[in-house]
C-alpha cells in the first residue's frame, strides 16, 4: 500500500500535466507541483480553500451535479485564471474521487498549441495573400506587356525601369537595351534640355 502511495505520489509530481483534486466542500486537498506552475499559486496558498482558478460565473455546482450522474467533463477546452489574473486555456478532464464526495481534475495548458494553431492560420493567410498577389502581378505585367502604346517607367533620374513590348518596337531597340537608359536619350537632341526640366 505504501509503495503504491509512493508511486501515485511519484506519478503526479512528475506529471507535465496540472492535478487538482478537491473535497466534497470543494476545497482543494491536492495541488501538484504542474499547477504551481500553471497557475501560479503555491500549493500552501490553495490547500484547504475554494479553487481560485475558477472564472466568475463559473457554475460548480452543475459540474457536480454531472459528476454525480456519472457524465465527467473528458477533454473538454476551457478557461481557467492564472493568479495575475490572466487566462489560460486549457484542456480539462475530471472524474469523481474514490471515496465519491470529492473530485480530481487533470487540466493541460493549450496556450502553446493554440498560438501554433494561429501562427499556422497566419502564415496560411499570407502564404495565400501573396499567391494572390503574385497572380495580380502576372496579370499586370501580361497587360502591361500587351498594351497597344508604347509605356515606359523611370526613376527619379530619369532612368528606364520598365519597358513594354511597344516601346521596344517604338524605339527600335531591345528591352535590354532600354533597361538603364536614361528617358531623354530616347528624344531628338533639341528636345532633351527643355524635357529634363519637365522631371
Amino acid at each position: 500500500m505504501k509503495r503504491n502511495l509512493r508511486l501515485l505520489e511519484a506519478i503526479i509530481k512528475a506529471s507535465p500535466v496540472a492535478i487538482i483534486a478537491v473535497d466534497g466542500e470543494d476545497r482543494i486537498v491536492l495541488w501538484s507541483d504542474s499547477a504551481e506552475r500553471m497557475f501560479g499559486w503555491r500549493k500552501e496558498e490553495v490547500e484547504g480553500r475554494s479553487q481560485p482558478i475558477l472564472p466568475p460565473g463559473e457554475d460548480i455546482a452543475a459540474s457536480r451535479e454531472q459528476l454525480q450522474a456519472g457524465t465527467s467533463p473528458e477533454g473538454i477546452e476551457t478557461v481557467r485564471l492564472r493568479r495575475d489574473g490572466s487566462r489560460i486555456p486549457v484542456r480539462l478532464w475530471t472524474a469523481p474521487s474514490s471515496e465519491g464526495k470529492g473530485y480530481v481534475s487533470v487540466l493541460a495548458d493549450l496556450s502553446d498549441s493554440q498560438q501554433a494553431e494561429r501562427d499556422y492560420a497566419s502564415l496560411a493567410g499570407r502564404e495565400q495573400q501573396a499567391r494572390e498577389l503574385a497572380v495580380s502581378a502576372h496579370r499586370i505585367s501580361m497587360l502591361f506587356d500587351a498594351a497597344p502604346d508604347a509605356i515606359l517607367e523611370i526613376d527619379d533620374a530619369g532612368r528606364i525601369l520598365l519597358a513594354n513590348t511597344e516601346a521596344e518596337h517604338m524605339f527600335q531597340r531591345s528591352r535590354e537595351e532600354l533597361l538603364g537608359l536614361t528617358v531623354e536619350a530616347l528624344i531628338p537632341e533639341r528636345f532633351r534640355t527643355p524635357h529634363l526640366k519637365l522631371r
